[in-house]
């Protein structure tokens, strides 16, 4: 799960984002899928700022804010997209899913399935 992807995250953002928001795109390139194309990270916001951060307990607009200071760069990079964006759900919440960019070399995948 996510080793390849890691690699390639590594391999073509290293040096181009700021270090902390590049352990967060290893993390979400950890996550995901290697067979997936693209991969994609379902993990949230909260997961960034768990296991990125150590940030615990209730999930606070501090939190939040220290996330997407995290992932501006990589959007900014083109590291990631919103493949989903978050919405309420009638099962509970639902979080963001990005898409990860690992091959920009070829282009992107503009399809969302």
């Amino acid at each position: 799960m996510g080793a390849s992807n890691a690699k390639l995250a590594y391999g073509h953002y290293a040096g181009k984002v700021p270090p902390l928001s590049m352990l967060a795109l290893v993390f979400m390139a950890l996550t995901s899928l290697d067979k997936d194309d693209p991969p994609l990270f379902w993990g949230g916001h909260q997961s960034i700022a768990v296991n990125v951060l150590g940030r615990h307990g209730e999930y606070t607009d501090a939190d939040a804010r220290a996330v997407r200071r995290l992932i501006t760069p990589l959007f900014a990079a083109g590291a990631i997209e919103v493949h989903r964006h978050s919405a309420p759900r009638g099962q509970g919440p639902s979080t963001v899913c990005y898409r990860l960019n690992l091959h920009p070399d070829i282009g992107r995948n503009t399809s969302c399935e």
